[in-house]
């Protein structure tokens, strides 16, 4: 009973240990990724109607959350210098925005054509953390499509 009870807490340890690692080589995979900062010093938190918080669905509730943080970035150099500002639920509904829009717009030719292939470590941490595994898989494949073909794409 007490060997088992030890192989069992050694099972444990080599179970967390093994996670802790595979989090480590993770963690580096983003660590390049200027996008992907958060300065919880300077978070942004937009004010939000809370009648309109409860009274809004669907399109109309996701950009009344996301118009503020869109109209705080403004462009493509302040997601550099104020993206910093948005925590990383922030950061995966403004990255995610691209994706939906080129996307459902001209599919993924249309995401890399428009040049947004730059946020693609960003919408996979995104997606990673917010627990969808399964899209974040999906962009990784059309990253990975995109890479082995972009001749094909690019002018």
């Amino acid at each position: 009973m007490k060997v088992v009870l030890i192989y069992s807490l050694i099972m444990i340890v080599i179970a967390i240990l093994i996670i802790n690692l595979s989090n480590l080589f993770r963690q580096d995979k983003y660590k390049d990724d200027p996008y992907w900062k958060f300065d919880e010093s300077v978070h942004y938190r937009p004010k939000l109607n809370k009648g309109d918080f409860f009274r809004l669905t669907g399109f109309d509730f996701g950009w009344f959350v996301l118009e503020p943080i869109s109209n705080f970035i403004k462009d493509r150099e302040g997601e550099i210098t104020k993206g910093k500002s948005l925590s990383y639920g922030q950061k995966a509904l403004y990255y995610w925005w691209y994706v939906d829009e080129q996307v459902t717009n001209g599919g993924f030719v249309q995401f890399y054509y428009n040049d947004y292939g730059q946020y693609v470590p960003t919408i996979i941490k995104s997606l990673e953390y917010i627990g969808d595994e399964k899209m974040a898989d999906l962009i990784q494949r059309a990253d990975n499509i995109y890479q082995k073909n972009r001749k094909l794409v690019t002018v």
